[in-house]
C-alpha cells in the first residue's frame, strides 16, 4: 500500500521539523527526504532521489555499525552517523534514517564501542586506526599496528580452496564496498587461523585522502 496524498504531506511537514538530514524509505524505494537531506547529498531537488533504492545513496552494509557511508552525486562519500526508526503509516512499514555529520571525537567513539574489530588505513593500507577489538583478534598491541602496511599483519584465504584473497587496499576514487564471505579465513602475523567476516569500505575525505574501513567480526 502506497502513501495516501495526505499521510505523505503530513509526514513531508513532520520531517522538514528536523534539524538533521532526514531519509524515508520502504523495502523498493525511497519515499520522502526533506529539505536537509537534498542539500546533504547535494542534488538539485527531491526527484533526484526520491523513487531510487536506498543503497543508491546509502551503504546499507555499513548501518548495523552506527556509522554510515553515504554516496551523495558527486562520487564523494561521506562519514556520518546515523540512526533509524520504524514508523507506520496507513498500514505501510517505513523506515527513517537520520542523518549526522561526526566529528573525527564522535568517530573513534563510535568505533571503539562497536562489537566489530575496525582497522582504518590510507589508500596505500598504511594502517592509521584499529579499535580494541581488532588487536584483540590479531594478537597485537596499538604500537606495532600502526605505521604498518595492512597485508603484512594479515592475509585473507577462501575456506574452500585456501586460496589467497588479494585485499582491495588500492581504491579508485568514489565510493567502494567489499564483502567477504562468512568463514573467510583470516591468517593472521603469528600464523594462527581464524574464520571472520569483513566489510571494507572506502570513506573519501577529499580527492587525495581516501580511508578504508575494515570491519570483520570473528567466528571462532
Amino acid at each position: 500500500m502506497t502513501l495516501t496524498e495526505m499521510g505523505r504531506e503530513s509526514l513531508q511537514e513532520f520531517i522538514e521539523y528536523y534539524v538533521n538530514p532526514v531519509v524515508v524509505y520502504n523495502d523498493t524505494e525511497i519515499v520522502l527526504v526533506n529539505s536537509k537531506a537534498v542539500d546533504f547529498f547535494r542534488l538539485n531537488n527531491v526527484d533526484e532521489i526520491c523513487g531510487k533504492p536506498i543503497a543508491v545513496f546509502v551503504d546499507t552494509q555499513a548501518l548495523r555499525h552506527g556509522l554510515c557511508y553515504l554516496k551523495p552525486m558527486d562520487r564523494r562519500s561521506i562519514l556520518a552517523k546515523v540512526s533509524q526508526n520504524e514508523l507506520i503509516l496507513n498500514d505501510e512499514t517505513l523506515k527513517l534514517l537520520t542523518i549526522k555529520n561526526v566529528n573525527e571525537i564522535d568517530t573513534m567513539r563510535l568505533l571503539e564501542s562497536t562489537g566489530d574489530a575496525v582497522v582504518c588505513t590510507d589508500s596505500e593500507g598504511v594502517v592509521k586506526y584499529a579499535n580494541d577489538r581488532c588487536l584483540e583478534i590479531l594478537e597485537m598491541n596499538i604500537e606495532a599496528m600502526l605505521g604498518s602496511k595492512l597485508q603484512n599483519l594479515m592475509c585473507l584465504e577462501d575456506r574452500v580452496t585456501s586460496e589467497k584473497l588479494e585485499l582491495p587496499l588500492h581504491c579508485d576514487y568514489g565510493p567502494t564496498t567489499h564483502n567477504f564471505e562468512v568463514g573467510t579465513i583470516l591468517k593472521i602475523k603469528s600464523g594462527v587461523h581464524k574464520f571472520v567476516n569483513i566489510n571494507i569500505s572506502s570513506v573519501h575525505e577529499n580527492e587525495k585522502n581516501v580511508l578504508l574501513y575494515s570491519c570483520f567480526s570473528r567466528y571462532n
